[in-house]
């Protein structure tokens, strides 16, 4: 079996509208997925306890360069959402546009902090929640 490694430096994030969505410079991603686990204590489980998996969430935050050019806060610049409250779809790629992604077709927005070096750069996070079906990466 041989292993294939690739490092993060074609990973691209697509954000806007199922239909319209624009790149945003890519700095880090994070997602974190988790499911609901129910247990059952009965009678019949003995000293044991039975777990189903329930409800799949997962969590996106995306830290993007601040583009002066093409603010991602205004409608115009892609028709993003990106204020907290807001929705919008999210694509992030792993390794180029061809290759794996995670797909969220509606995400919520739960903030964007942004942080301002002086002898640096102006980052903007952007943190987002699946509202509803998300795909993980596929071979």
């Amino acid at each position: 079996m041989s292993v294939v490694y690739h490092s993060g430096k074609n990973a691209k994030f697509f954000a806007g509208t199922q239909t319209a969505s624009s790149e945003l410079s890519l700095v880090s991603a994070e997602i974190r997925t988790q499911s609901e686990t129910v247990k059952f204590r009965t009678s019949k489980t003995g000293n044991f306890t039975l777990k189903e998996q329930t409800f799949y969430d997962a969590d996106l935050s995306v830290k993007v360069e601040w583009d002066f050019s093409a603010n991602p806060f205004l409608p115009a610049n892609g028709a993003l959402s990106m204020l907290q409250g807001g929705t919008m779809a999210a694509r992030l790629y792993l390794n180029g546009v061809s290759g794996p992604y995670w797909d969220f077709p509606q995400a919520w927005v739960k903030g964007n902090p942004q942080s301002v070096e002086i002898e640096g750069k102006i980052q903007t996070t952007v943190q987002l929640t699946a509202n509803g079906t998300f795909v993980e990466p596929q071979a």
